[in-house]
């Protein structure tokens, strides 16, 4: 007679082959190559078993989902190599997209850690564009282990000024990215508050479309290399009318914020 310890223990093994068969059937059924479906089955068999017996309906769910990843020979190489992706790839919109940013060896671990704290599928299309377009920064922000880093290049890209502020953040974060900690962190913590105002006004403002990244923010820079007080200076509201004017720099490096009260301020 078994003893219940051992009783149970078969009893769990039996419902984890029951949903893992279960499992690796429907996604061969739908189209998957065999040896991809038993490597990612084998790979979640715990987690399956678990999700079965808790939330069946879920279970079902996520099966679904995965069953349309089968009709793909690029996802199932990629599959085959990287079963661990599976799920990610059922909640994104675009897994070819996503399987072309993470196709590469190098920054993989960083990046797979990445979508890990993104994950659903707004989140994760707005991820994928952004490695599209800054994954070497982006990758160089995650080795520095600056939490959050990716947050900064995540945003829409359907308005006319995303252009120009992809190329302003790629000039920033090339500047900063060996910089101190304190100093990378002001600059990130700029670009949190202040990203999108900027995109704003660059999709209003023709001419701050035009001199923003060529003009005001290198004068900025070169002010706050000489004198310091990057976040008193670049957190004012006025900032970037001061500059703009023919002698902005000028009047701010020589007083300071004092000029914007006189000549944009309420009794101006």
């Amino acid at each position: 007679m078994l003893k219940p310890s051992v009783f149970i223990l078969l009893l769990l093994v039996s419902l984890q082959t029951l949903a893992a068969d279960y499992a690796q059937n429907e996604l061969i059924k739908a189209g998957w190559h065999k040896d991809v479906a038993q490597a990612v089955v084998t790979l979640n068999k715990e987690w399956f078993s678990l999700v079965k017996q808790r939330h069946e309906h879920d279970f079902y769910r996520q099966i679904n989902s995965l069953q349309k990843l089968g009709h793909s020979v690029i996802i199932s190489r990629f599959l085959h190599k990287h079963p661990e992706t599976a799920g990610l790839l059922a909640l994104s919109d675009n897994p070819i997209s996503l399987i072309k940013v993470l196709n590469k060896p190098a920054c993989y671990n960083a990046m797979i850690n990445l979508y890990a704290l993104h994950t659903n599928p707004t989140e994760i299309t707005l991820l994928t564009k952004a490695l599209e377009k800054h994954r070497n920064l982006m990758c160089k922000l995650a080795y520095r282990g600056i939490l959050g880093g990716e947050i900064v290049f995540m945003f829409p890209d359907d308005s006319k000024g995303v252009t120009e502020y992809d190329a302003w953040l790629k000039r920033v974060f090339c500047k900063y990215i060996w910089r101190s900690d304190r100093q990378l962190a002001e600059i990130m913590g700029f670009v949190i508050e202040k990203g999108q105002s900027i995109r704003q006004r660059l999709n209003k403002d023709p001419d701050f479309y035009k001199n923003f990244r060529q003009k005001l923010w290198p004068a900025l820079m070169r002010i706050v290399d000489n004198n310091g007080a990057f976040e008193l200076l670049a957190n004012d509201p006025y900032i970037w009318d001061l500059l703009a004017l023919r002698e902005g720099e000028i009047l701010l490096n020589k007083w300071g914020l004092g000029p914007i009260t006189l000549l944009f301020g309420d009794n101006a």
